[in-house]
């Protein structure tokens, strides 16, 4: 495997503090560059790097996110070992199989992180959601923060590379002036902010481990609305999460709302395929 030595050197620089010989092994895991298990003496990390032209700060805004649930008490995040412009050095779990208790504990974490309440909705610095800029910023308002820093961005940038029609952001505008009445009034709570299936893995130990975060403050009904796009979780997840922390009544009438954003980010990055999902989105309440 060709691995650049500059590479193994800054590893074992910083971590090791050795002479040893790393050994790499290919992995699963991101989309924007190789993944790989890094070895030696017995230590192992998961190192991430870019294949990719990015930003040089896009390794350092997953530390922060994966930090910042750490900080605000989420369960089972992996530790970050080392991070700069071009490597993303994490704690190495191993990988085991998911099951019903797995994701019991997951809804359990999860609600305990959003029942923490934050002091504004955004976030003090933009990040990244995938491999797509993640405007934030800080707002008083949950209407002005999604529509501003989330839904608006995505389908601007999906329209200018060509995968979403002008008439979708005129139906967006009418959506917008809408929104106070649509969304709930509820304190921000801290999100994952990409909350789909491969976000949550099982450790060799059946505990669940949350990855690749795309962290915000906001409201608690997006990351539940995103564990429900492509195929959704295992029941016990979202019977755990309601009994430690219950939704409003009236939350599956908002589940389109918040898929919205999650598809127009699919749409900026993977094409014109996903504007039918997001005028349907839109159509629900426009």
């Amino acid at each position: 495997m060709n691995i650049p030595s500059s590479l193994s050197d800054k590893i074992i620089k910083n971590l090791i503090n050795k002479d040893v010989c790393l050994t790499f092994k290919g992995v699963h895991g991101g989309c924007i560059g190789q993944s790989y298990c890094a070895e030696a003496e017995g230590l192992r990390f998961f190192v991430k790097t870019i294949t990719q032209s990015m930003p040089s700060d896009f390794f350092r805004k997953e530390a922060n996110g994966l930090q910042l649930l750490k900080n605000q008490g989420l369960k089972n995040v992996p530790e970050v070992w080392l991070v700069d412009d071009d490597v993303l050095v994490l704690e190495w779990v191993e990988p085991g199989r998911k099951t019903s208790a797995t994701m019991r504990q997951a809804g359990i974490a999860l609600a305990e992180l959003h029942l923490r309440p934050q002091p504004f909705f955004g976030l003090d610095e933009d990040n990244y959601i995938g491999s797509l800029p993640q405007p934030n910023g800080r707002y008083d308002s949950w209407a002005e923060c999604y529509f501003h820093s989330k839904l608006w961005p995505a389908a601007q940038e999906a329209h200018r590379r060509g995968h979403l029609v002008a008439t979708l952001l005129a139906d967006l505008e009418i959506l917008y002036k809408k929104l106070p009445e649509l969304l709930p009034d509820e304190k921000p709570s801290l999100l994952h902010g990409d909350l789909w299936g491969g976000n949550v893995m099982a450790a060799a130990d059946g505990r669940p481990y949350f990855i690749d975060p795309a962290v915000y403050f906001g409201h608690r009904e997006v990351d539940i609305a995103m564990t429900m796009l492509f195929g959704g979780f295992d029941s016990t997840f979202y019977q755990s999460y309601y009994e430690t922390y219950p939704l409003l009544p009236d939350f599956r009438q908002r589940i389109p709302l918040y898929k919205l954003y999650p598809l127009l980010v699919h749409a900026a990055l993977f094409g014109i395929s996903y504007q039918a999902d997001c005028v349907d989105c839109i159509r629900m309440y426009v």
